[in-house]
């Protein structure tokens, strides 16, 4: 289904991106689907040009039951910073939305909780009735007037909601363009969100950018004229945004170009090691960098094999370029001479895994937001080591 008007506010939308027809990203391949044809769709970015929403202007349907990510590492902790911030009580209502990716850790503390697959079903609970509403990604998976209109039906006065949301600013300043796919529907602002909130009678109260580079920021929502004031993570993050020109169509035209350019250099660069007969083989995390292989025309002529560190894809086939998927015990087996790095921001504690690689004197190509070599020496990019091109000074 293609959309022409905004999906938080029915305004007109213009294109940013195209990163062309690709399969669902998050749907590896066993071997009885290997046989199968798989669902393809454009996958388009456009930009609300009244409140500015980035947005997929297609929706392809995909089951995101099937999606791997890693559950957050606060979920405990940050359910005991609830239960004594907020004076949680035993009567106290803690509503899920989607799975239960949160509620399970609010149990032992003896509250009430009960989850919710679809936003419509929000307005069949009494309003007022929920003191915590959790949506781990439900902003950017359900109808957003729907959800929304359902969590001001059900906050009581002194209820808070929180979310998981995509991020504009990482996307923006690390040319993450690998993070867009069809399992993700919106990517937003926070300066967006305060506007989208009050729409529906609710305010943002805090923003925090959430750790291990997921790219996400969660948000904390109260109804309007809510007893929480203190408003300074909000301000800050919308200053940042403000400073790298979010709200400037042009900002986003000079993304696509720099998107485009950091795609040549990377297909060029990988090319070379090809056409020098070196082996090239792909590392990820939880089936991280589908897009970007699709985009690149990186298939199973070009690597050998996608390294992934979750036993569970061991044996299945990437979506849409079908390169086999293999353990990283194979690298004691099989020896790339390049490895592609579709991990993630760089952390010298990467380097650990890959010992072996290094001291056999393989390198590793890290794509985003240009292409560049990680230095052994110091399992860190380093200026020298950087794929001569196009500059990315005036952008990040």
């Amino acid at each position: 289904m293609t959309l022409h008007i905004c999906r938080a506010c029915d305004g007109e939308t213009s294109l940013v991106l195209d990163l062309g027809r690709t399969a669902p990203s998050h749907r590896f391949l066993n071997s009885a689907m290997a046989h199968d044809p798989e669902p393809t769709g454009p996958l388009r970015l456009v930009r609300c040009e009244n409140c500015g929403l980035l947005q997929l202007d297609e929706l392809l349907p995909v089951d995101s039951t099937s999606e791997l990510t890693a559950q957050p590492a606060d979920v405990a902790v940050l359910a005991q910073q609830i239960v004594e911030r907020y004076g949680l009580e035993r009567s106290d209502l803690v509503l899920e939305i989607g799975d239960e990716s949160y509620l399970r850790a609010f149990r032992p503390f003896g509250v009430r909780t009960k989850s919710v697959m679809a936003p419509e079903h929000l307005h069949r609970h009494p309003p007022g009735s929920a003191r915590i509403v959790l949506g781990r990604k439900a902003l950017c998976r359900t109808d957003l007037p729907t959800l929304l209109h359902g969590v001001a039906h059900l906050l009581s006065p002194d209820g808070i909601a929180i979310f998981e949301v995509p991020h504009v600013l990482p996307l923006f300043e690390r040319l993450a363009y690998d993070d867009i796919c069809h399992e993700t529907r919106c990517f937003f602002s926070v300066e967006g969100l305060c506007m989208l909130m009050a729409r529906h009678g609710l305010e943002l109260i805090d923003a925090v950018p959430m750790k291990n580079d997921s790219g996400y920021v969660r948000v904390t929502v109260q109804r309007e004229g809510g007893p929480i004031f203190s408003r300074t993570a909000v301000e800050k993050i919308v200053a940042k945004e403000q400073s790298a020109g979010l709200n400037r169509p042009d900002a986003w035209a000079d993304f696509a170009q720099l998107v485009e350019q950091s795609r040549d250099l990377l297909t060029s660069e990988i090319e070379d090691w090809l056409y020098r007969g070196k082996r090239v083989a792909a590392w990820t995390r939880n089936g991280r960098g589908m897009t970007l292989l699709a985009y690149c025309g990186l298939d199973s002529r070009r690597l050998t094999c996608v390294i992934d560190e979750n036993p569970d894809l061991h044996g299945r086939l990437t979506p849409g370029h079908r390169i086999p998927i293999v353990s990283p015990e194979c690298l004691k087996r099989d020896h790339p001479d390049l490895i592609l790095w579709l991990g993630g921001e760089w952390d010298p504690e990467h380097g650990g895994p890959l010992a072996d690689h290094w001291q056999r004197g393989g390198r590793v190509l890290l794509p985003l937001p240009k292409p560049h070599y990680a230095d052994p020496a110091h399992l860190r990019r380093t200026i020298d080591t950087i794929v001569p091109g196009l500059s990315f000074s005036d952008f990040a």
